[in-house]
């Protein structure tokens, strides 16, 4: 229950309330526009309001005007402070304020100190406070975009080629440009992000600038990368003496691309920026030059090196760098051993023999195994590498032929005697010979049997090729050296074949050498040429 003197104590809290808005207004209302604390605002207007609407509630039957003008006064306020928020935005620009005097149809100086909270209640903001909402809020928008373009001119800025000393020349190489590639990939897809926004459109020159900057920041990297690895790979080629004579004009030309390299790459390692770099008129044009330049001193080595493939066809096996390095070394026997096996299947090395004259004569070969076999003559490896890679292999057809005859008569004389002829000849022959060997064995008992009409020539060879097989079980637990055991083990494995094929052809009863389960077998002859 209320009593007069209570109702003075209200009413006096009331009004004294209402001046400590009143001056707070005058003080906000005369201020600098920039200079005002929103927030401070905003929580002392809430609070006020609250007091207000509860006063206004509870003392509804007091009828006191005081209480209703000043809330109404404070919520007009609290409804103001979106628009002073929207005005207040770090994010406008003078393109924003602009466009809001355009569509007030009014002037006004933001930077002023007249520029005042009075000044825009007098004016009117709160009428075009949707209008300045969204202005505001595009604002916000377009700072996103300014800020990353912002950032990529401050990464562009600082960002430098990753340059060392190539060979301790006056050439540097790019080390890494993982982190270029990364950035530029980033920028692209912000570049690509941002020209779908329909707040693009203040920073369209900027974004489509960049969008040139970044390619051209590309191209320039990827051809330097380009030329640079060429350049690498073919200046251990030209070091060469005899790759020069054999291509002198590239080698010219190689050379002038040397110092423009030079040149080209004391620039970047000097200047280091990378957008500096790219952006120097005239780079990019010379590099490309230089990518044609170099593209056309790789077709002319693919054209010499299928003329040295033409000459000697085992270089297919090999690859370029392979055969550039086999070339390069032609003079040097020694160093183009480890190359022998990719050109000839289970060669690995040449005994060597030095002259008088410093030239190499070859003497044998090695299996992987390190079986040797002795050149039937020596082999002068003088001239072209292709030359004497062709006479190693012709000597090699010579050599096989001449000891595969011999082979053949040792066999026959042989015998039983098979561990003496398995010690005394190449693995190779041994296989060869024993093969035609049984092909003639099987021949022959098949046109016995055919003419006597009895199986009994099949029976025995299948005896024969029995004990030959106990002969080598002997001879492997007998003490042996490696090579000796390789070579019995693998004889032996194609014996255990031939008996199976003999023991097949007496169980069906073959009787023809024209016989179809005969003639499918695998056979080798020996025929006299000439």
């Amino acid at each position: 229950m209320f009593t007069p003197l209570k109702d003075l104590d209200i009413l006096s809290t009331i009004w004294t309330t209402n001046m400590e808005w009143e001056n707070n207004w005058e003080s906000w209302k005369a201020g600098r526009f920039y200079d005002l604390q929103t927030n401070e605002m905003e929580n002392l207007a809430n609070a006020q309001f609250r007091k207000f609407t509860k006063w206004a509630r509870d003392l509804k039957d007091r009828n006191w005007e005081i209480i209703e003008v000043s809330r109404k006064k404070v919520d007009q306020f609290r409804r103001t402070l979106p628009l002073i928020t929207d005005l207040r935005n770090s994010a406008m620009r003078t393109r924003h304020w602009d466009k809001i005097k355009e569509e007030m149809n009014t002037q006004f100086n933001v930077d002023s100190d007249e520029f005042t909270l009075e000044c825009i209640v007098e004016l009117g903001f709160e009428q075009y406070s949707d209008l300045i909402s969204e202005i505001s809020g595009a604002a916000t928008k377009e700072l996103a975009i300014e800020k990353a373009l912002d950032t990529m001119e401050r990464f562009w800025q600082n960002n430098e080629l990753d340059m060392i000393s190539y060979k301790d020349k006056s050439i540097y190489k790019i080390r890494s440009t993982d982190e270029i590639f990364e950035a530029l990939e980033d920028n692209q897809v912000q570049l690509s992000t941002m020209k779908t926004s329909r707040f693009v459109k203040p920073f369209e020159h900027l974004v489509d600038n960049w969008e040139r900057v970044l390619s051209l920041i590309t191209e320039t990297i990827e051809a330097l990368l380009t030329v640079q690895r060429q350049y690498m790979y073919m200046e251990t080629i030209f070091l060469g003496e005899d790759i020069r004579k054999q291509l002198p004009k590239e080698s010219v030309s190689f050379d002038m691309i040397n110092i423009q390299w030079q040149s080209i790459t004391t620039y970047l390692y000097e200047t280091r920026n990378t957008r500096t770099c790219a952006s120097k008129p005239g780079l990019l044009d010379q590099i490309n030059k230089l990518v044609q330049s170099l593209e056309e001193i790789q077709q002319s080595l693919d054209m010499y090196l299928e003329t040295k493939r033409q000459i000697f066809p085992r270089f297919y096996f090999i690859s370029n760098d392979d055969l550039l390095e086999v070339l390069g070394q032609g003079r040097n026997p020694e160093a183009v051993m480890p190359h022998l096996k990719k050109c000839f299947d289970n060669i690995t090395l040449l005994r060597l023999e030095k002259t008088n004259f410093l030239v190499y004569n070859a003497l044998s070969m090695f299996s992987l195994d390190g079986e040797e076999v002795p050149f039937k003559n020596k082999v002068r490896l003088d001239g072209p590498v292709e030359s004497w890679l062709g006479d190693i292999e012709e000597q090699m057809y010579k050599t096989l032929k001449d000891m595969l005859r011999d082979c053949r008569i040792a066999l026959k004389k042989a015998a039983n005697k098979r561990d003496k002829f398995i010690k005394e000849w190449p693995g190779q022959l041994c296989i060869t010979s024993s093969q035609i060997q049984w092909t003639a064995d099987v021949t022959r008992a098949l046109q016995l049997v055919s003419n006597r009409q009895d199986k009994r020539p099949l029976k025995s060879l299948k005896h024969k090729q029995k004990n030959l097989l106990e002969k080598f079980s002997e001879i492997i637990r007998s003490n042996l050296t490696k090579i000796q055991r390789l070579k019995i083990n693998a004889l032996a494995v194609i014996e255990v074949h031939q008996r199976d094929i003999i023991d097949k052809l007496y169980k069906i009863g073959c009787n023809d050498i024209n016989a179809f389960d005969w003639l499918s077998q695998l056979r080798f002859y020996w025929e006299k040429v000439g």
